[in-house]
């Protein structure tokens, strides 16, 4: 017979949309970066120093990341300043950064907004160390899901208007 493992459930630890658990034992661990909306995707780079996430919030503890954070992997979970997040944003009830992934390279994700809510409508990819910002392809329509696969950006979207940048 196939022997089974289960793991001990953690007593009640509060956490506010992001936590950490102990993969051995299932114990929730002091990791608490604390998110004031929905998590909606998560990767970890940067070799394994730094979890990058996306979602509907606007605060990532305590601080304004609009949708998009860096967050340090150890410890706490305090959120690193990242520059990507001045210049891509997308939070709330009418907007979100949808996706985040990495190739190694790069931080890729997607994201849509309608009103006030956001400035990304589509795919962008930023450095993850720098925060620099590699490009916005900056098309209309919500952009559900995006992922680098040998060398190219593959996205799934309802785009409908590229004109803005010759498409």
């Amino acid at each position: 017979s196939a022997a089974s493992y289960s793991a001990p459930v953690s007593p009640a630890v509060p956490r506010s949309n992001l936590a950490a658990f102990d993969r051995h034992t299932g114990s929730v661990l002091p990791w608490d970066p604390s998110a004031d909306a929905e998590v909606l995707d998560m990767v970890t780079a940067v070799n394994d120093t730094r979890v990058f996430a996306a979602g509907k919030f606007a605060n990532v503890g305590g601080q304004t990341n609009r949708g998009l954070a860096s967050i340090d992997s150890s410890g706490s979970g305090s959120v690193i300043n990242w520059p990507a997040t001045q210049t891509i944003w997308a939070s709330g009830s009418s907007a979100a950064i949808m996706s985040i992934s990495t190739d190694g390279n790069a931080i890729y994700g997607s994201g849509y907004h309608f009103g006030a809510g956001g400035n990304v409508e589509s795919t962008f990819s930023a450095d993850p160390i720098t925060g620099k910002v590699n490009f916005v392809q900056d098309c209309h329509g919500d952009t559900y899901d995006a992922a680098p696969i040998s060398g190219n950006l593959y996205s799934v979207s309802h785009v409908h208007y590229c004109g803005n940048i010759g498409g």
